[in-house]
């Protein structure tokens, strides 16, 4: 058999090759997925230990209710499998964001809004998995030292339990983040009102009891907003 010439061989190589580049799509990274793929809400990460572990995959396209109050930003992302459930057989429960400034040198969201004005804002998120000794109001980050002023933001992710729309200590999963990055991209006016955060924490033990679950979270939240006198609402 005659040898193929060189000439027919390299074209073929080269259909060949961006074939193979074609099937290798880029990966989205979970902070980018709202915009991408128009989630209002979108997370990825674990929290584990040896006996129990709870994904926090999340998605959803449709509402995210909350509010924007003078000192945080309160948001159900989504709802999932309590840590140690079976998907099989056990109900899915709303899981809750906080993003936190206890000492906001005024109104959160006209805050924000003020300093997202022409770039984005840029904060490490504040360690705040040590909450110390006692047994009453576990789930408050007043006492915490993050602040917006200085760079930093609290954070807390759980699991509403009590099924009342916040995160207090009648709740059995509350973590709140040890570190990380989180971005506001900040409030859109006009007709299409939009609110757009992503984010990459670590997270710490469960608050309410003492356990050595820790996990990684990452995601983004793009909800709507209503503005009102005292607080915004996300929808």
């Amino acid at each position: 058999m005659s040898p193929i010439p060189l000439v027919t061989i390299t074209p073929l190589l080269a259909v060949l090759l961006l074939a193979a580049c074609g099937d290798d799509e880029e990966e989205i990274a979970a902070s980018e997925r709202c915009l991408e793929e128009d989630f209002a809400a979108f997370t990825a990460g674990e929290i584990a230990n040896d006996e129990i572990s709870a994904s926090l995959d999340i998605e959803t396209a449709s509402g995210t209710p909350g509010r924007v109050s003078p000192q945080e930003v309160r948001i159900q992302i989504g709802e999932a499998i309590l840590p140690g459930g079976d998907p099989e057989e056990d109900d899915e429960y709303p899981v809750l964001l906080r993003l936190i400034d206890p000492d906001s040198p005024q109104d959160f969201a006209r805050y924000i809004d003020e300093l997202t004005i022409d770039d984005p804002l840029h904060l490490e998120i504040f360690d705040a998995s040590d909450i110390g000794p006692g047994s009453q109001d576990l789930t408050s980050m007043d006492d915490f030292d993050c602040s917006i002023e200085e760079g930093t933001i609290c954070m807390q992710v759980g699991f509403d339990t009590a099924g009342d729309g916040i995160l207090f200590d009648d709740d059995d999963f509350v973590y709140n983040a040890a570190g990380g990055t989180l971005t506001i991209d900040g409030f859109v006016s006009g007709a299409d009102r939009g609110f757009s955060v992503r984010w990459d924490a670590d997270l710490g033990r469960n608050i309410m009891v003492q356990d050595d679950s820790s996990g990684d979270f990452e995601g983004c939240i793009r909800p709507d907003y209503e503005p009102r006198t005292d607080y915004w609402i996300l929808e």
